[in-house]
């Protein structure tokens, strides 16, 4: 059921809990992507419909969905401590109507409908992909601030190994999977693990019976139309055809996106060898993550360097989380803005 929220002629904003045909459409048709490669996600329809406790607001011209922007409402933890927030995602417009001031009749909208429909205090927050000044200038416009940082990462390996110590979490092993995530990024903001086992493939490494490393693997197919810089050419029109590299990656991209990264103290590199295991359970070269740019498991990674070899031609991708604070103490920013980020991968897939 849709409730319409605005409409001034043909012009028509309206929200609905379930993502409807229009909503589908147009997100499955939009090519991703500002300064950076543009992209289509092939398998979007199933998480376009999975997001947790979703508002899919749709702006209309008659009955065409011509802009949409979906609110995420979920609890996060800022230093251990839950805070209710909605995150933005998915904000596109049609393609044929941008230049219209479209987007900025959509997002005043979704402000009120939020500001509407849950009592202070909250956190509104979304994520911007580094270099895109577009949706910088948006966040801007819906008074967003800057909060930090994540990386957008690749993990890959030609030939990856398959690993015996490695094995699909079993029902009675997910509460202490669940405990150890929270207390391993107790020192972090925006913490959230809503999608771990959406999928039945969070893996572990164990050991004598004990869990050392345990990451979840999410299944994703992108189809890549051009990327940026020499490299992105190299990527896009040489390493297809280069026997062995093209394992690596085609314009059709089949990866696995990680996501609630586990491992004990000191043992990143057991870490690695598990997501390695991974790409070859799901037979796949290649992987993305995203970590806080100052969390202390990303710098311990960096360290070990062996990130594979899309990492060296392609480096890394900053994301800034932008947010607003609706009713909360002025010192709770400055608080969040001394903590490494976290941003769920089902959030960015």
């Amino acid at each position: 059921m849709e409730t319409v929220i605005y409409k001034e002629g043909e012009l028509s904003i309206a929200v609905s809990k379930k993502a409807t045909k229009g909503v589908v459409d147009l997100l499955t048709g939009i090519k991703w992507g500002t300064n950076g490669p543009i992209y289509k996600k092939l398998d979007d329809e199933q998480h376009i419909e999975s997001v947790r406790n979703p508002h899919y607001i749709m702006l209309k011209k008659g009955d065409k969905v011509v802009g949409t922007c979906t609110l995420s409402q979920r609890k996060v933890q800022i230093l251990g401590e839950e805070y209710q927030t909605y995150y933005l995602r998915h904000f596109a417009i049609d393609k044929s109507y941008q230049g219209q001031q479209l987007g900025k009749t959509l997002l005043h909208h979704v402000k009120q409908y939020f500001v509407s429909v849950l009592e202070e205090p909250f956190i509104s927050y979304a994520a911007i992909e580094g270099g895109n000044d577009r949706s910088m200038k948006v966040s801007k416009f819906i008074e967003y601030e800057p909060i930090g940082r994540v990386m957008t990462q690749t993990f890959s390996r030609l030939f990856p190994k398959n690993y015996k110590q490695v094995s699909i979490a079993l029902a009675d092993e997910k509460e202490w999977v669940l405990d150890n995530l929270y207390k391993k990024y107790s020192d972090h903001a925006l913490v959230q693990f809503h999608k771990i086992f959406y999928t039945p493939e969070y893996y572990l490494w164990k050991e004598e019976g004990e869990i050392i490393a345990g990451v979840q693997a999410y299944r994703c197919a992108w189809q890549f139309e051009s990327m940026p810089g020499l490299s992105g050419k190299f990527i896009m029109n040489v390493l297809p055809y280069i026997p062995i590299a093209n394992r690596i990656f085609n314009p059709h991209y089949r990866f696995v996106a990680f996501d609630g990264l586990y491992c004990k103290e000191g043992k990143e590199a057991i870490l690695l060898k598990l997501m390695e295991t991974v790409l070859a359970k799901c037979n796949v070269t290649s992987s993305l993550l995203w970590l806080g740019e100052h969390s202390d498991l990303y710098h311990k990674l960096n360290e070990l360097n062996k990130w594979g070899l899309v990492d060296k031609i392609q480096g890394k991708v900053p994301v800034t989380l932008v947010v607003n604070f609706h009713g909360l103490p002025e010192d709770l920013a400055k608080k969040t803005k001394s903590c490494p980020m976290y941003l769920a991968a089902f959030d960015c897939i």
